[in-house]
Order: structure tokens, then sequence, then C-alpha cells
């Protein structure tokens, strides 16, 4: 029998949370980091990451690590804000990084490397 009613409402929560805890634990599963800092949920900007990695020709499956941290600016109040992000992109076969600074939003703001990573992909500076 369905739930209809009151018992649909009470056991609504219950199905979201279960679905919720199931995205946490397989994304600590995989293997991402997650730089996060107070509430902001870094995790949600790795589709994001994978995306720009497949359009610069990469299968995201074959990079070593992906790390998103959450970026600050401090004003001169001392106030932290929240600028954005960094998709940090590691790769088994070479020593370095591709990095995309990305807005609150995810969108891709530019990208740039580190070590011996060249990217010709998006966002290439």
């Amino acid at each position: 029998m369905e739930p209809t009613g009151r018992n649909m409402l009470r056991r609504a929560p219950r199905r979201l949370l279960v679905a919720a805890v199931a995205a946490v634990a397989a994304v600590q599963a995989s293997g991402y980091a997650c730089g996060c800092d107070d509430d902001y949920d870094a995790a949600l900007c790795i589709p994001s990451v994978e995306a720009y990695l497949r359009q610069g020709g990469v299968d995201p499956a074959s990079v070593a690590s992906i790390r998103v941290d959450a970026q600050f600016r401090t004003n001169n109040d001392g106030d932290r804000r929240f600028q954005g992000w960094q998709g940090w992109v590691r790769f088994p076969d070479r020593d370095g990084a591709v990095v995309f600074s990305m807005q609150r939003d995810c969108r891709l703001r530019s990208t740039w490397t580190r070590g011996d990573v060249q990217w010709p992909g998006p966002g290439a500076t």
C-alpha cells in the first residue's frame, strides 16, 4: 500500500535523507577530495570540472585526483568573502596539475597549469 496524505509527508523526508546520505557516500568513496570550508559544498563543482576535462579531450576517469577548494578574499575590515572555486586536477603520468578557476556557480573563469602539464582545453590562458 502506497502512503497517502500525512503518511506520505512523514516518509518523504526519510527518502530524501537516504538519498542525500547515499550521494555523500558515493562522492567520498570515489576518492574526490573536498577542500570545503564552512558550509560551502565544493562537491557540487566536481561535475563541472569533469565537463571541462571532457571538453579538453581528457577522460575524467583517467586522472589521478580532482580537488575542489573554496576561494575567499579578506577585505580591509577582516571579513572573509566567498569568491568562487578552484578545481585542481592531477594526472598519473605528469608532474603538475591543471587548475580551473570557477565562479560561485561553477562556471569557468580561467584555467592555468602547474608543472609539466599542458592544457589546450577550455579557459586556457
